[in-house]
């Protein structure tokens, strides 16, 4: 057959595949996953310590120093915001901040949250703060349900913001009437929640 190849005794050889030890992979910051490094690759783990800051029913929002990562377990476990853990997961680029996929996760600790961040006007949309706990205040203009989420809305200056809360616990909103000035303390999230691109979760 004109074009054919036929190959006879083959023999295949894994370069840098994933070790059977997750924890064991290159330590990087979300800073370091920024960098150009010729020997990284979207198939090989890395491994980064932190505190957790909020847990989602599919994401963990944590810090890592003074930066934000997310991350998607292999194995969702009882993880608490407050949680020290080490993560291994393999990087993805593109969103507000790294997100790391198939995680394996191992607590280490557990302490209060570091001071909340104040997110003064114009800053909400800064990929610097994403996943990370945050401090804002405003004016309450509204408050609506949408399935399991609470919606705040609050306007600071000319700024509209959106506050949510998954009732998947003890709510912790204190009822306020509208126009009363509220101070919150919450994780700022720039990923695709079910009412769309959401800005703070609690």
């Amino acid at each position: 057959m004109l074009g054919g190849v036929r190959i006879f005794n083959p023999k295949m050889t894994a370069k840098n595949s994933s070790p059977a030890d997750g924890f064991t992979a290159p330590y990087k910051t979300p800073t370091d996953l920024l960098l150009f490094d010729p020997q990284a690759s979207l198939f090989q783990r890395v491994r980064m310590s932190g505190q957790i800051v909020h847990v989602d029913k599919e994401v963990c929002f944590m810090m890592a120093g003074t930066n934000g990562v997310r991350f998607v377990a292999n194995t969702p476990g009882a993880l608490r915001v407050g949680d020290r853990v080490d993560v291994a997961g393999y990087p993805q680029l593109g969103g507000a901040s790294p997100l790391l996929r198939e995680a394996v996760v191992r607590k280490t600790g557990h302490a209060t949250l570091p001071e909340a961040r104040r997110l003064s006007p114009g800053n909400l949309a800064s990929a610097k703060c994403d996943s990370t706990h945050v401090r804002v205040e405003g004016v309450l203009t509204g408050v609506r349900e949408a399935g399991v989420e609470t919606v705040l809305e609050m306007q600071e200056g000319a700024e509209l913001r959106c506050a949510i809360e998954r009732r998947t616990r003890v709510s912790t909103i204190t009822p306020c009437r509208l126009s009363s000035r509220i101070d919150r303390r919450l994780c700022r999230s720039g990923w695709q929640s079910s009412l769309g691109p959401s800005d703070l979760l609690f």
